[in-house]
């Protein structure tokens, strides 16, 4: 074999023994591209966050335990096929305020890697997030608008009207002229 040949067979080579994930597992604990949310002690974090770890690889088993307790209403996955995965744990209801809360997210696959653990702490900001409130049907008075818009109707008309009945007398006396 040419030395080019033997560049693109072992280029095609590595580039399939590292898509393979049993060998990737074999490495599991250092696969965790290091991407948490929120950020190892980080304070002030908003009440109302989610909490996220990202892969480089695909885990089968991502579950979530934090102290104090709080409720997982959803946990939503973006896979990036072979580079890796986001879990982002959403929660049912608002972080307390001022308080440390500690993350311990359990990760396995099923190529037989044994669970692993990675843990962390944040603590939440004591502003309580002030929602949007939402006006009421009975706040709005569509009675002017309404006026005003019937006035505009009706005050079109009478201008087209006019414009019609000009133009229907010029034509009448271009007819009597010719």
């Amino acid at each position: 074999m040419k030395k080019p040949q033997l560049v693109v067979l072992w280029l095609i080579l590595s580039i399939l023994i590292t898509s393979f994930p049993q060998i990737k597992e074999a490495n599991a604990q250092s696969t965790i591209t290091g991407i948490y949310f929120p950020e190892p002690n980080s304070i002030d974090i908003p009440l109302d966050t989610n909490v996220s770890i990202s892969f480089s690889w695909s885990p089968e088993i991502v579950e979530l335990i934090m102290s104090p307790e709080v409720a997982v209403k959803e946990k939503t996955i973006e896979s990036w096929q072979i580079y890796g995965a986001l879990h982002r744990f959403h929660f049912s209801e608002l972080l307390e305020p001022s308080t440390t809360y500690t993350v311990t997210i359990t990760y396995a696959t099923t190529y037989g890697t044994p669970n692993s653990t990675r843990t962390w702490n944040f603590t939440t900001t004591n502003e309580i997030p002030q929602l949007p409130t939402t006006p009421k049907d009975d706040q709005y008075n569509l009675t002017t608008y309404y006026l005003l818009l019937i006035f505009i109707v009706i005050i079109s008309g009478v201008i087209i009207g006019l414009y019609l009945s000009r133009n229907r007398e010029k034509q009448n006396k271009n007819k009597m002229r010719g």
